[in-house]
């Protein structure tokens, strides 16, 4: 029984952080949009970064969920076959569970098609989380530039601006009424 347990756990964790969670710290770390750092970039030259860049990373991130998913079945199907196969009854398709509450009409979670949903589930949530931090940083990213503080620490030096632009400053003409002359006499 000890070997079985060791290779079921050795293909499980390899596929698990060799591959699955490789992907999703990819994904978490991935920049929607990069700014430049250097130097402030005018907002037309921005926004046509942002019109490539931002449809390349959504495809790279669609792509990474992708094999998640895909990892995640190949780590099922790993599993399934390590199993016996009087253990893999309702392993199929919707993982229906062999004794589900009838009262709350809940799942039992300690049979095999319980388990296997609630890995597909955690795995899809560790997805989602990737997914969001992607976006969270990116748009954090973003904010950080965009704002100015009014007390900037001294230890830091402020980030460059992140647009450049050219304004031009008029003085209205101001006409008042009564006339300076008229109120000095």
């Amino acid at each position: 029984m000890r070997p079985f347990v060791g290779r079921v756990s050795k293909a499980a964790s390899d596929l698990l952080e060799c591959r699955i969670g490789r992907l999703l710290r990819r994904t978490a770390s991935c920049r929607l949009l990069p700014l430049p750092e250097d130097r402030p970039a005018p907002p037309h030259d921005l926004l046509l970064q942002a019109r490539g860049a931002v449809p390349a990373a959504a495809a790279a991130l669609s792509w990474q969920s992708q094999q998640v998913e895909k990892y995640v079945f190949e780590l099922i199907e790993e599993l399934k076959r390590k199993m016996k196969t009087t253990e893999t009854v309702n392993l199929e398709g919707s993982f229906l569970c062999l004794h589900p509450d009838s009262k709350q009409k809940t799942r039992c979670l300690s049979c095999p098609p319980c388990l296997f949903y609630n890995l597909i589930g955690q795995l899809c949530h560790r997805n989602t989380e990737a997914l969001v931090k992607a976006t969270r940083s990116s748009l954090d990213a973003l904010r950080r530039r965009l704002l100015v503080l009014k007390h900037q620490p001294s230890s830091a030096p402020p980030p460059p601006p992140l647009f450049r632009a050219s304004i031009q400053l008029s003085i209205p003409n101001i006409v008042l009424r009564p006339s300076l002359e008229d109120m000095q006499v």
